[in-house]
């Protein structure tokens, strides 16, 4: 006897009636993990541009600049952009030559109660720390050295560039108070960081970097004295990389 149309219907659902409830727990949790991912993301961690040259080659190493002959924009190419960490456990923890979201004493203002306060268009820094609160370090002949028990020692640089043979300047013995960083761009000599502004207070610090995502074009222009920047490409996501 030939099967109806009914009879097949009812057929399917008995067949897929057992995998029903398990597919619908999975996309629940599913959902539910990937919102949970992103609250926690938002509340913990900040998107981040590479603009510029001083983390080159570990940051930013394929970009490339051109100028608009209409409008005069400054367009960087490929710049890299990623996430870091702006938790106040991520920043309590800070370790040698780990990269920083930092901002300089100049880019704040005192309020009327004598308090810093970050001006509104004030541009972070990326950075790595060189010395933490309470170290006595110095830079003689491009060498980084820390005193440890009464003794100096010299450590390997845990990245591809000897950032100690290009720093611009000796630095003399320096022991930071606490809450104080030294902080210095990879790329050494087009860098403006420590050798220029001095240490780093804590509060000045907004997070340490996480992962570089992909990267995205951004056009730079000046209006009115002011440099007005705007994404104006996709962003292209590859393999991340991770700054643990």
């Amino acid at each position: 006897m030939k099967e109806t149309t009914k009879s097949k219907m009812s057929r399917f659902i008995n067949k897929v009636k057992p995998l029903f409830f398990p597919t619908l727990y999975f996309a629940l949790v599913v959902t539910l993990s990937f919102s949970l991912f992103s609250v926690f993301k938002k509340r913990n961690f900040i998107s981040i541009y590479i603009d510029g040259e001083s983390m080159r080659p570990t940051l930013n190493a394929d970009s490339s600049t051109s100028v608009d002959g209409k409008t005069n924009a400054v367009i960087e190419k490929n710049i890299q952009f990623g996430y870091a960490n702006s938790s106040k456990q991520a920043i309590n923890s800070l370790k040698h030559f780990d990269i920083v979201i930092t901002y300089y004493n100049d880019c704040y203002t005192i309020d009327a109660s004598g308090k810093e306060v970050l001006k509104q268009d004030a541009d972070y820094k990326i950075k790595r720390v060189i010395a933490l609160p309470g170290e006595t370090f110095k830079i003689v002949n491009s060498v980084i050295s820390y005193k440890i028990d009464g003794e100096w020692v010299s450590p390997n640089l845990p990245f591809s560039r000897n950032i100690s043979s290009i720093t611009k300047k000796d630095h003399p013995e320096h022991t930071l108070n606490e809450n104080e960083y030294w902080v210095l761009g990879d790329n050494c000599a087009n860098s403006r960081d420590s050798q220029d502004v001095g240490v780093i207070k804590k509060m000045y610090i907004a997070g340490v970097l996480s992962a570089i995502e992909g990267t995205c074009t951004l056009e730079k222009q000046i209006i009115s004295g002011k440099t007005v920047s705007k994404l104006y490409d996709y962003k292209y996501y590859k393999t991340p990389i991770y700054f643990l």
